[in-house]
């Protein structure tokens, strides 16, 4: 299991992703994406941090993409 969790203001976390990944390992096609929306930044007035975690193992990230939105 992957959860992706945004932490506003130093504090306020909410869950953005929680899911599975493929096993074993990484498959073409079975990449998961979160967006990160102007809602989910409303009222932040500091830095914002992004964490990739699983709760009872570990995360090999093969590829992290950060698209500006238009």
């Amino acid at each position: 299991e992957v959860k992706i969790d945004l932490v506003k203001n130093g504090s306020e976390i909410t869950n953005i992703y929680t899911g599975f990944a493929p096993t074993p390992g990484y498959k073409e096609g079975s990449e998961s994406s979160v967006e990160i929306t102007p809602d989910l930044l409303s009222n932040t007035n500091s830095s914002v941090t992004v964490n990739i975690y699983a709760p009872t193992n570990s995360v090999n990230v093969y590829y992290l993409e950060y698209i500006l939105a238009q």
